[in-house]
This record gives structure tokens, sequence and C-alpha cells, in this order.
């Protein structure tokens, strides 16, 4: 009896001891689950999804006319007539006012009588040149005649001496005749010989000498090149005091519109005086001063969209037609590199000088994993965040992609249902 009392003890303990065994547990697993949901309730999270990306560079510009110039007068003269009014599209060639013509006509004339006086002298110039060249071979073909003539003669009186001396030399041998005749004979035939050699000399010597000749061909050839040039000159001057004539009325040199006028009716124009401001209002442009860090992310077909001050609920689509190779400095003295941007303008509201904000889409990813900025971690050139894992946190290294002004392409390290940690509740 005692043995079965014993034994029902023993087993009683038994049930005792595994039964606070087994409260222990329950109350270390419910401890380990409000000490965790304690922890987690402590902490903002939000959980990783999928989401469109696009990187956008936010920057505002103002609007010009690719065609925009100030006219001038090239002329002196009097404003007659003011032909058309601000704000009017013009064609090209349109008249935009006249000025005084007298004048030029004027200048015209004189340039015509000084280009004809100018030709004249030159052909007098050349008449007389000819003239003192055909003198100068007259002069030369009556010097050779005269050249030639006088050797002809000498040879004729040596021809006529040669005979007598050998007739008297026969009649010296008949003893007809004393020897002093002879001998003067042969002096002269000598003398004539001689004669003849300064004839033939003189004569060889005329016909190199074509000094006077050649001074007359030089001076006929200049007169011919002061013709051409006087030619040249007077077309020249008229051709100019005709441009300056047709210039009295000035027209408009392209399709467009004057936006200010700076002259009036009566007005006296010099030289360059400022007569309007003359703008094609069809073909503008958005300029956008792009600043050095953002060059390098646009491109010909990067998207832009347009508000405009003037028109704040429309939205304009726009295209990069034109960016600079090279900076310039803004009104802030910050170097920028000018970007030009073309939209459609229809209705034709959107004017040169209005205000407009530009968003430029420089990058874009459709459907991919994103976290907010304000959750990343930069440590040693790595981006880490903290991930509620299992109601502990950890951090993870991630791959970035592109980012916008608040999010933050994640292309490996996370994965779509993750939880991040945004912010943590300071310890009490």
């Amino acid at each position: 009896m005692s043995k079965h009392i014993k034994d029902g003890n023993s087993k009683k303990t038994i049930y005792i001891f595994t039964f606070i065994g087994i409260l222990i547990i329950c109350l270390s697993v419910a401890g380990f689950y409000y000490y965790s949901k304690r922890k987690a309730s402590n902490i903002k999270t939000t959980e990783i999804k999928r989401q469109n990306l696009k990187d956008i560079i936010d920057i505002s510009g103002t609007v010009e006319s690719e065609k925009d110039i100030n006219i001038r007068s090239v002329n002196n003269g009097l404003v007659i007539k003011r032909n058309v009014e601000e704000n009017i599209q013009l064609k090209m060639g349109q008249t935009i006012i006249e000025v005084d013509p007298q004048l030029s006509k004027l200048q015209l004339n004189q340039a015509i009588i000084n280009a004809n006086n100018l030709k004249n002298q030159s052909e007098t110039e050349i008449k007389n040149a000819q003239k003192s060249l055909d003198d100068a071979k007259s002069r030369q073909e009556i010097n050779f005649k005269n050249l030639e003539n006088q050797i002809n003669k000498v040879k004729s009186n040596i021809d006529f001496l040669e005979t007598e001396l050998i007739r008297n030399e026969k009649l010296l041998d008949s003893g007809a005749i004393p020897r002093q005749t002879v001998d003067n004979q042969k002096q002269q035939l000598e003398q004539a010989k001689i004669d003849l050699k300064t004839s033939i000399d003189n004569f060889n010597r005329a016909k190199n000498e074509k000094g006077e000749i050649v001074t007359a061909q030089n001076r006929l050839e200049l007169s011919s090149v002061s013709l051409k040039n006087a030619i040249k000159q007077g077309e020249a001057s008229i051709s100019i005091a005709n441009d300056s004539l047709r210039k009295t009325v000035i027209i408009a040199p392209f399709k467009g519109t004057i936006t200010q006028w700076s002259i009036n009716k009566g007005d006296y124009l010099t030289p360059g005086t400022n007569i309007a401001r003359f703008q094609d209002l069809e073909d503008i442009k958005l300029r956008l001063p792009l600043n050095e860090l953002d060059l390098p992310k646009v491109s010909y077909k990067s998207p832009v969209t347009i508000v405009f001050d003037a028109y704040p609920d429309k939205i304009f689509k726009g295209k990069i037609t034109w960016i600079s190779q090279s900076s310039t400095v803004d009104n802030n003295n910050v170097q920028v590199f000018p970007v030009k941007v073309s939209f459609e303008n229809k209705e034709k509201l959107i004017k040169p000088g209005m205000s407009g904000d530009a968003q430029i889409t420089v990058s874009e990813k459709i459907n991919v994993i994103s976290i907010p900025l304000s959750s990343i971690i930069k440590k040693e050139n790595k981006i880490f965040v903290k991930v509620l894992v299992d109601g502990n946190i950890e951090e993870k290294e991630i791959k970035s992609g592109i980012s916008t002004l608040d999010y933050l392409e994640v292309k490996s390290g996370l994965k779509q249902g993750d939880k991040i940690v945004l912010e943590e509740e300071k310890k009490k």
C-alpha cells in the first residue's frame, strides 16, 4: 500500500513539473511575440512596390523669335510715309516706309555724269596714245627710207669710183694721166667704202632702237587699262547710287511683324538710324539656360512639356531643336548652356518674351522596383537601406538605377513586397 502511494505521488510530481514547463514555454513565446510587436510598432515602414519612374529636369526660360532684327536706315533722308502699323503680319518684300528719294536721285545723276566724264577722259587718252604710237612708227619708217637711200647712194658712188679707177689705171699705163690722179681716186674709193659701212651701221642701229615706239606702246596699254578701270568704277558708282535710291523704299526682309516703331513720318534719317524692330512671330522657340551638370543628360530625343506663365492651365509639348556647344553667362553671372525648344503654337497664343516652365524627361523606367530617396544610407560609395525582416531591422546593400526628385530605382538587393524602414522611433 505504501508503495502504491509512493507511485501516485511520483506521477503527481511529474505532472506538476510538466505543466510548469509548458507554462514557461507559453509565457516565453507570448513575451517574444509581445516584444516583437512592440518593437515593430516603434518604427515606420513601407512596402516596396513597382512603379514608373521619370528623371525630369525642371527649368524655366523665355520665348524668343528665331528671326528678330532691328531694321536700320542706310541713307540720309526725310520719312515721307510709314506704310504699315505695328503687330500686323507682313509678306516678304512688302513696303514698310518710304524716304524722300530726291537726294538719292541727285547722287545717281552725279554718279552717271562722273562715270561718263571719266570714261571720256580715258578714251581721249587712248586716242592720244595711239597717235603718239602712229607718229613714232611713221618717223621710224621715214628714217629707215633715208638710211636706205643713203646706203644706195654710197653704193652707187663706189661702183662709179671703181669703174673710174680701172679706166684711169689704163690711162696711167699709157702715160695719159699722172699717178696722183689715180692715187686720189683710190683715196676717194676707200672713203666711200668707209661711208658705206657707217651707213649700214646707222641703219642696223635704227632697226634695233625702238625706245620711242615702246614708250608709246606702254602709254597705249596703260590708257586701255585706265579705260577699263574707269568703266568699272563708273558702273560701281552708278550701282551704289541705284541701290541707295532703291533703299529709299524700305521693305520687309522676311515674313514677319513690326513689333515696335522707332520713327515717325517727318523724321530725318541718317545711316544707322533704328527704324523698327521686326520679328517672325511664328518661328519662335523657348530658350532654356541648362546648367553644365544637366547638359550630358539631355539629347534631341528628350521629351519636353511646357507650361507658360500666361496660360497656367495649358500644357504644350515641345522638342529640343538646338543645344549650344559653348556656354554663356546668364543674368546671375553663371555659366549655362542654352537649349532651344520648339513647340506647337497653332492658336498663336505664345509670343516672344513670354516666360515658361519646362520639364525635360531625360530618362524613364516602366514598372521598376523603387524606394524613397529619404530611406537610403550612403557608406563609402555604397548605398544601403534598412529592411524589416521577421521583426528585426537589417541593413541591405542595393544597386541603384535612375533617380527622380523623390525615388530611386533598385536594380538588385531588394524585391517586391520587402518592407523598408522609413523612420525609427527614438528610445525614451
